[in-house]
């Protein structure tokens, strides 16, 4: 799949629009040290910046036209084409331990998608998280 600039620019900034809803109160709250038990969650027990839930990729293989997606080569894992009309994730750039991590979130997904869903916690487990 080929992205123009003007469409993966738009998708770029609904990505980092949608997100801001919670990286934003998230980073007002750091600058006063305080902490919201529940919303400070994500950023807390998975250690995970804001920034870098802010950044919007495209997918493997996902090739982004024009002259801003040159940008996206400072980033690991993405090469220009050889006849200059874009830049992607190659699959190729990945290592070996984030190959096998992307194949074990997908089993995973694959395999919560096709159980039956158990309510027995009648959502007690996500409460208490």
């Amino acid at each position: 799949m080929r992205l123009p600039e003007r469409v993966w620019r738009a998708r770029r900034q609904a990505h980092v629009e949608r997100l801001r809803r919670w990286t934003g109160p998230a980073r007002e709250r750091a600058s006063r040290g305080e902490k919201h038990p529940v919303y400070d969650f994500l950023f807390e027990y998975y250690s995970w910046r804001p920034g870098l839930l802010e950044r919007w990729h495209p997918g493997v293989g996902v090739v982004l036209e024009g002259d801003g997606a040159r940008e996206f080569l400072s980033f690991h894992g993405y090469e220009a084409l050889p006849d200059g009309s874009g830049v992607f994730c190659s699959p190729a750039t990945l290592p070996p331990r984030r190959v096998e991590g992307v194949r074990w979130i997908k089993r995973l997904l694959e395999a919560v998608r096709d159980r039956p869903p158990f309510f027995g916690c009648f959502g007690m487990h996500e409460w208490a998280m």
